[in-house]
């Protein structure tokens, strides 16, 4: 029986895994390759804390304000936090 291609794999780029006296300290990648990777994490992040009690309560809550009104406009919001950094320096 002929072999087939059950999938074709994108060429693998280039790593660097960069050592401090014999240990591994850091990893040099493609720069679309780290973004893959923090695209599928923030994915993987997502679907857990969507999924978790207590974001769903977050959600009710945040809910409950719109539909009564308590909203606070963006640049208010910056606002007050330039100002709470200045008092803080």
């Amino acid at each position: 029986m002929p072999a087939k291609t059950i999938s074709k794999r994108k060429p693998i780029k280039p790593r660097w895994v960069i050592s401090e006296s014999g240990e591994a300290v850091a990893v040099l990648i493609d720069i679309d390759e780290y973004r893959e990777m923090q695209r599928q994490l923030g994915e993987v992040a997502t679907r857990a804390e969507e999924n978790s009690p207590e974001a769903l309560d977050l959600l009710k809550k945040a809910e409950a304000d719109i539909k009564a009104g308590r909203l606070t406009r963006h640049a208010d919001v910056v606002k007050a936090v330039r100002k709470r950094r200045h008092q803080h320096d």
